[in-house]
Formats: C-alpha cells, structure tokens, sequence
C-alpha cells in the first residue's frame, strides 16, 4: 500500500489537496490501475511527529510560503521519506524550486496539475520509494502446460528449507490446486486469503497467518499457501484482486527468506503485476517443437514488465532426448529472446521414474529424485542465489563420466540406426532388381577332334559297305 500524508498549514488547504487526489482516484483514471492501492490522509504539523514513516509526504503551498524550513524538519524526523511539494503559480518561481530541491524535495505538482500528469509522476516516485525487501520473490513459469513448473517449485522449496532458510509456496492454480494437492496441504481452497483478496478482511500479520500452512507438521519453515477458489473478477483490470494480492505479498516480505510462487493459470494485470514485483523469473522450456513458439512469446512479454534489478532465468526440462537437442534449443532461445548466454541454466533436467512419484505423496520433486537430478536442482538453486556452481573432484569424476557414458550411447544408437538404414537398403535393391539373361558359353571349334571325327565317320562307312557286299 503507497501511504500519503497530505501536511498544510490550516485544514481547508489540506483538505482542498485530498478532494483533489480523491478525484484523480476514484474518476475511473486508468493510471490508476497499475499503482498499488492508495492511502490518502491529512495532518497537522503538531500531528506530524506522532506519524509512522509514510513512503511519501505531500507539503501544501500555505506552509511553503510561510516557512520553507519545514522541508529540513520532515527529513530529520523521517530521512528515507519522498517529499513533494504541491505549489501555486505564486510559489512556480526558479529560485523557490531551486530552493526546495535544496531542501530536499523530490519533485513539484502544481494545484493545477491533471489526472494524467499526476500518475505519471506517482509512478516515477513509487519506484524511488520501493527499499529492497527482505525476501527474494521467485516466479517459475512455463508458456506451456506441463513442462514440470509445479514439480520444480516444490524442489526448490525443500532445497531452501535444507539451507535452514524460511520458505512460503504460493499456489496460484485457482482451477485445478495441483501444488497443494500433491503436497497434500489442506484445505485445497483458501477461503480466508479469498476473503482478504475480495477485501471483506483487513491484511494484517494475524489475519494472514490464516492463509498459509505447514507442508509438513513435524517440520517448521516450508510453508504453502493455497489458492482460492476461481471467480471472474480475478483477471479484470477494474477489480481490486491483484492490488490486494499485491499488499498480500508486501506484508509476508518480512515473515518468510523465500517466496517461490508456482503462477500457474494466472493471466492479464494479475500476472503482469507479479512480473512486476519479482526478484527473478524462472522460466521451465522444453524440447518439444510445438512448445518454443509459446516460450519465447513469454519470455519477450515478461522483458517489458520486469524490473531492472530482476533476472530471468532459462531452465530446461528434457521429456524426450530424440526431440530438439540442447545445443539448438538454446541458440533458437537466446537468439529469439535476446537473453544472455549467463540467462541460461547450464544443466538441463531429465525424465525420471523416481522423481514421476512424487504427486501426491506428500514428498516433493526433491525427495523422489535420483541423485544426478538432486545434484542439478542443488546447482539450480545456487543460480538463483547469484553463487558460482564449484563441483568437487567426485561430482565432477561422476558428471564427466556420466557424459562418455551419454556419448558412447549416442554412437551406439547411430551405428545401429545406420546398419539398419543400410540394411534396409541392400534389400530393398535386390528385390528391385531384374534378372539378368544367363548367357551361353560360345562354343569352342577344335578342328583336331573334328577331323578325328571325319576319319571315324568315313571308316566306318567303309566297313558298312564291305558288309553290305559280302551279304549281297
């Protein structure tokens, strides 16, 4: 919630100035909208030492003709607030402004300033107003189903709770609840958090300590906060639903190190609102062709609504190693999104039967893995934390290993693929191909034996005529 105090000499000048910002609010401004819900109140100078510090102050224009000094008092009561000055055309000189800005004001709005104008310089100085939070917002998101977003959610939230840090598990999944119902936290619907976002109940500490429960009941600091039920105002930009989620999120900050948020079917200003606020974008790709398209599409919207000091990180998740190899869908990936090389996580994940039990078991993605996908997730979450991955001489004997074992694979696969291909190949032209016409073996005159055979011939007809005298 953005808190502004109004401070004018008499109560008809601060009051003036709160009709006026009550106008520019409640007018339908769709400036409005993108800004956290606004707190508008009047004090006197008397009432201004019994205040908390508010993130922005406004000085009305009777107290700054008067005394500009009250500028100096403001800053040595509250030194990390944001002050503006709301001047007349009597006050709109240089040397005043330069006098203020001396001072200590952060910007000047003239009594005369519109609805548009005014939002676009709230903007500007709620960004000046927002102090690094006390825990790190992570977003794991997927532009396509069931590319594991859930499954990695809950691994990173045992991997913090094994580095003794405090975890809440928000999930988003108002249709279907899979993260809750895998974890097996209940109720599955949140009907106290469906309260507060619908602004029926007030967001305190007390009234949210409600919403969120235990994973497990033997083990204090992994959280999960369940979704409430799915209702159509949720995604309209006119409800109050993602500015009350919003404060929701700003007052767990200081309760929790992490909060990991499965974003799941959240869509239009709410999941822009959650891209806003976030300390990292974890993005869960797969090799499958007919998901890129949708991946990269996410990752270029998301680049216009995140903030400067926020990251995206790429995170692979293989299904099937005869798709799209790694190398290829990383180029495609950096290239279309325009991401650096450092933006892609340099372990992809693998299909694994271990890891597929955990749904329901009440376990996480973590605690069913194998030990080469407990080891990626390890390293996974030291990228998310900013740390250099060290592998030890035994990881780095095994993932060296593992990686011969994989190439040698590979071979063996495209030596029998080939074989068959040639196989296949040989077989298909014999049967194809005609049969050749046996030819005759010429025959070969020996012209010896045939005048051995004419002496033969000629002898024996002698002897037939001998015979046939001899008888006549």
């Amino acid at each position: 919630m953005l808190e502004l105090l109004i401070l004018d000499k008499t109560a008809e000048s601060r009051n003036k100035i709160r009709n006026r910002l009550c106008d520019f609010i409640y007018t339908g401004s769709q400036s409005v909208d993108i800004l956290p819900r606004i707190s508008v109140k009047t004090i006197s100078v008397e009432e201004l030492s019994f205040q908390k510090s508010p993130k922005l102050i406004l000085l009305g224009s009777e107290i700054l003709s008067k005394d500009r000094g009250i500028v100096s008092d403001v800053k040595t009561l509250f030194p990390d607030i944001v002050i503006v000055a709301w001047i007349n055309e009597s006050l709109n000189k240089l040397f005043i402004i330069e006098d203020l800005a001396r001072l200590g004001v952060a910007d000047i709005f003239l009594d005369n300033i519109s609805a548009n104008e005014f939002f676009r310089k709230l903007i500007i100085l709620v960004r000046k107003t927002n102090k690094k939070s006390n825990s790190k917002i992570i977003i794991v998101d997927s532009g396509k189903g069931g590319s594991g977003v859930t499954s990695i959610v809950s691994a990173l939230g045992e991997i913090y709770l094994d580095k003794d840090k405090k975890v809440l598990l928000v999930d988003c999944d108002v249709e279907s609840q899979d993260l809750s119902r895998f974890l097996q936290v209940r109720p599955f619907i949140n009907e106290n958090l469906g309260l507060i976002l619908e602004g029926l109940k007030p967001i305190t500490q007390d009234t949210l300590r409600e919403c969120y429960y235990n994973v497990w009941e033997d083990e204090d600091g992994l959280y999960c906060m369940t979704p409430t039920i799915d209702a159509e105002n949720i995604y309209s930009i006119k409800s109050s639903y993602y500015k009350n989620f919003l404060s929701v999120l700003e007052n767990l900050d200081s309760c929790f190190d992490y909060i990991i948020i499965d974003i799941a079917c959240f869509k239009g200003v709410l999941k822009t609102s959650l891209y806003r606020v976030c300390d990292i974008l974890l993005v869960v790709i797969n090799n499958d062709p007919a998901s890129i398209f949708a991946n990269l599409e996410l990752i270029k919207n998301a680049k216009n609504f995140i903030s400067a000091n926020s990251k995206i990180v790429v995170l692979e998740n293989k299904h099937d190693s005869s798709l799209i190899s790694s190398d290829i869908l990383k180029n495609e990936v950096l290239t279309s999104s325009l991401l650096l090389e450092d933006s892609y996580f340099s372990y992809s994940l693998k299909n694994s039967s271990m890891a597929g039990r955990w749904p329901g078991s009440g376990a996480t993605f973590y605690s069913q893995s194998d030990d080469n996908l407990k080891e990626i997730m390890y390293f996974l979450s030291e990228k998310l934390d900013g740390n250099k991955i060290v592998i030890s001489g035994n990881k780095f004997a095994k993932i060296f290993k593992d990686f011969v074992a994989s190439i040698a694979s590979y071979i063996k696969k495209l030596f029998t693929t080939y074989s068959s291909i040639i196989k296949n190949k040989t077989k298909k032209e014999i049967e194809n191909k005609q049969p050749d016409k046996i030819e005759q073996p010429s025959k070969v005159i020996d012209y010896n034996a045939s005048a051995k055979n004419d002496e033969t011939n000629l002898k024996k007809n002698e002897d037939s005529k001998k015979y046939f005298t001899k008888v006549v």
